[in-house]
């Protein structure tokens, strides 16, 4: 009988290329794991690190302190709404009123000496007036009227003419003034300086603490400012232009900074 060599031949070149492959999958596997390991072993210094930060600053000993200062100053300009309101049945009727009326304010307000930049048109408006007829409000509205309003942001820089312009406004047909507000030309000049007198304010505060708790100051850690000029008016007895027609007083403004300190306490 014969017997089939082929069949009984071993099949040496499958099992090694089956072994090569597997030891090719298993080192892959490997190398996997040890980068994903890696990567675990990094975060976990850093977030020993950051913990030791973190305990280390909260032994750390610091003092916090606000600084306030404030700068009294005198307002050099005034801003006013200067406007001029008229009604008519008739829509056209009304606003040519106005536009006559409105044109002399401005006209008044050129001559004396305002800019035409320190001019500035802020509201223009036209309103219909209405009723119900009988009171009856279950029927539609009626229009009796139409109202038109303009109205010009004025800018007067020179203060001693402040009750002559009005007068003179209201003499060219304004029946609107509102909004008066003083202010400083330039206020960061005198920002700084309350800036400073806050910065001096703090410090001396941390160093009467510091003395009076028995601590040392070290180095200021932070500095941070909490407002940017807080504005306060008052009032003040004197009036512009003794002859004018409208007695207008400025007063004084408040210019307010202040600051934040913090400093670190020695050991």
């Amino acid at each position: 009988m014969m017997t089939n060599t082929a069949q009984l031949q071993p099949q040496f070149p499958n099992t090694l290329a089956a072994l090569e492959s597997d030891g090719k999958t298993t080192a892959m596997k490997f190398s996997r794991m040890a980068l994903a390991i890696g990567l675990i072993l990094v975060a976990l210094i850093a977030l020993a690190a950051q913990t030791a930060a973190m305990a280390e600053d909260a032994h750390k000993r610091t003092m916090t302190l606000t600084g306030t200062g404030i700068v009294f100053v005198t307002p050099d300009k005034a801003v006013i709404t200067i406007g001029v309101q008229t009604r008519d049945k008739a829509a056209g009727t009304a606003l040519a009123k106005n536009n006559t009326a409105m044109r002399s304010v401005m006209d008044v307000l050129a001559a004396q000496g305002l800019a035409p930049a320190d001019i500035q048109t802020s509201t223009f408006s036209i309103t219909p007036q209405t009723v119900y007829p009988g009171n009856d409000r279950t029927q539609p509205p009626k229009v009796v009227g139409y109202v038109v309003s303009n109205e010009v942001r004025a800018t007067v820089r020179q203060l001693d003419t402040l009750g002559t312009v009005l007068d003179k406004a209201i003499g060219a047909g304004s029946n609107q003034i509102n909004n008066i507000r003083f202010a400083v030309t330039n206020p960061e000049p005198h920002n700084d300086e309350a800036r400073r007198l806050a910065t001096r304010d703090a410090m001396r505060k941390a160093k009467l603490f510091a003395e009076e708790a028995g601590v040392e100051l070290g180095i200021i850690s932070a500095i941070a400012e909490t407002n940017t000029g807080r504005v306060t008016a008052y009032a003040r007895e004197a009036s512009f232009a003794a002859d004018a027609a409208v007695p207008i007083a400025a007063g004084q403004q408040s210019l307010q900074m202040q600051v934040v300190i913090t400093w670190a306490l020695k050991d």
